[in-house]
């Protein structure tokens, strides 16, 4: 019995058969990786807006405990909600503003400006007790 003739195999033709993705294939891929960069996107969008909104309660829980201690008017809460908000920025780590050494006695005596004049200078003593010590 004769055997019939080997056929050169094409590898490389074959290979290139192997590797190539199906249309259907590619988008499953796509898919899956716009969906773990939505997972990820999505996750810091969600823990960023949680520290804004953590932020934002703690410097109104301040502001609210500065109203009776300093004697403000809701005027006065508002405007140093304001001051404080463009110093510190809004909670976002991402954004946080830097400061100088000489930017944090600059914002105080800036709210202190806002308050009646008494209790603006009680507010600088207490600040000043409040500062860490470098």
């Amino acid at each position: 019995m004769k055997r019939p003739p080997k056929q050169k195999r094409n590898l490389r033709g074959e290979a290139a058969k192997l590797t190539k993705f199906s249309r259907k294939d590619l988008l499953q891929i796509w898919g899956i990786i716009a969906l773990i960069f939505g997972i990820v996107g999505g996750s810091i969008a969600y823990r960023i807006s949680v520290e804004k909104a953590a932020f934002a309660k703690s410097l109104t829980s301040t502001i609210d405990e500065w109203r009776t201690t300093y004697h403000l008017n809701d005027a006065q809460a508002r405007r140093i909600l304001e001051i404080e908000f463009a110093f510190h920025g809004t909670g976002n780590r991402l954004t946080r503003p830097g400061h100088g050494p000489g930017d944090t006695a600059a914002h105080h005596a800036e709210m202190a400006a806002v308050m009646n004049p008494a209790d603006g200078t009680r507010f600088l003593r207490d600040q000043e007790h409040h500062q860490p010590h470098k």
